[in-house]
């Protein structure tokens, strides 16, 4: 059988009738395992970096506390205080803002600095308001200005319905690069939060590592907590995402669709040009199935080559991507370094698809061409 598979490559490479079409569609075959790689490795890296950047503000996981008695909030801090670092204790609400008279919405998180302070505020100066940087552009706030807050959920009933009223100073600005954070959001002290609105209140605990939900769940019960992920605070990013990956895995399967149909179109003119030589063999007793056998044997290691050096192909241009990102993308790109992932699931579905594509036709060829067997003997007959 290895004569027949060194007949079949030498007929291909070397022949003076080298079926030139086959090994374009093979080179299509190597396309599409290159793009494969290549669009796999860019998307999942953008959207790991977008994802990972995104849970280090908003943490992996947010405890909604169900129980805020003043007891429950002081065994909470006590179970997470060796990991103080990558836990915050907070009270989110949404406020209304104004400064002259402007106003903005924004979700305000009151943290409890005594207990820990989140990373990206350690530099910040945190006697004031630290907002977002569009949500001050909004306002047209400068720094030390002081920034009127109020709730309209949180009424003094007996001075007619007034919503509870307070200023801080403007003493920081965030940009973190994330819309729904710049746009939306600001920090403040819980303890100014808290005697603001006159209210002793915690709802939230956020946690900034994973490993820390499994302990949430163990030392709490569902009554005192409920425990959000990040992706089940973010169901529609999440979704977004994955449909786009799909969209773009299905279009390049597509794409190694159309390139399968001519290595199907090039198999019957190379079996067309080979006929002869397949008769030969025959007569000289080697066995059709062997003949067969070996063929597809020959195929399946063309689009394995293929497949191979596509992936080898896009993996080194996902590299040089990565490492010289900063200098291809403008700067006023965020991701100027073009985060890369090299998950080997990417390279494993590079390879199955094109190569499951192109093993498929090629039986398909084979076959038709079994269905013609009794052309060879017409093929003998001929004068």
């Amino acid at each position: 059988m290895l004569s027949y598979i060194k007949y079949f490559w030498h007929f291909i490479l070397v022949g003076k009738t080298r079926q030139k079409l086959l090994l374009i569609a093979m080179g299509g075959l190597l396309l599409s395992a290159f793009a494969l790689t290549c669009i796999q490795g860019l998307m999942d890296g953008l959207q790991e970096s977008l994802i990972a950047r995104s849970k280090s503000y908003h943490g992996v996981a947010v405890l909604e506390i169900h129980d805020e008695s003043e007891q429950f909030i002081e065994r909470a801090k006590s179970v997470f205080k060796p990991y103080a670092e990558e836990v915050s204790f907070e009270w989110s609400i949404e406020l209304l803002l104004k400064n002259n008279n402007r106003i903005v919405p924004v979700k305000i998180h009151g943290v409890d600095y005594d207990y820990s302070t989140p990373w990206f505020l350690k530099d910040k100066d945190q006697s004031g308001f630290v907002l977002g940087t569009e949500v001050g552009r909004k306002l047209k706030s400068r720094f030390l200005q002081e920034i009127q807050y109020f709730s309209p959920g949180i009424v003094d009933d007996f001075l007619g319905d007034l919503p509870r009223m307070g200023s801080t100073s403007l003493s920081d600005y965030l940009l973190s690069d994330l819309s729904e954070i710049d746009e939306f959001e600001g920090w403040v002290d819980l303890r100014k939060l808290q005697n603001t609105l006159r209210m002793k209140k915690t709802n939230a605990i956020r946690l900034y590592n994973k490993g820390l939900i499994s302990l949430a769940e163990k030392s709490f019960t569902d009554k005192q907590i409920r425990v959000l992920t990040w992706e089940e605070q973010n169901p529609t990013l999440v979704f977004a995402l994955n449909l786009e990956t799909t969209v773009m895995f299905f279009l390049f399967v597509g794409m190694s669709l159309l390139v399968s149909i001519a290595i199907s179109t090039g198999l019957l003119i190379f079996f067309r040009k080979i006929k002869r030589d397949l008769v030969s063999l025959w007569i000289l007793g080697a066995p059709i199935e062997t003949l067969y056998k070996s063929s597809l044997i020959f195929l399946a290691s063309l689009s394995v080559i293929s497949c191979l050096l596509g992936l080898i192909l896009g993996g080194g241009l996902l590299f040089f991507l990565e490492r010289f990102g900063h200098i291809i993308v403008p700067d006023v790109f965020v991701e100027r370094s073009l985060p890369v992932s090299y998950q080997i699931s990417i390279f494993i579905i590079s390879f199955i698809v094109p190569f499951l594509i192109s093993l498929f036709f090629s039986m398909m060829s084979i076959r038709q061409v079994r269905q013609k067997r009794t052309d060879f003997l017409s093929l003998i007959r001929m004068p």
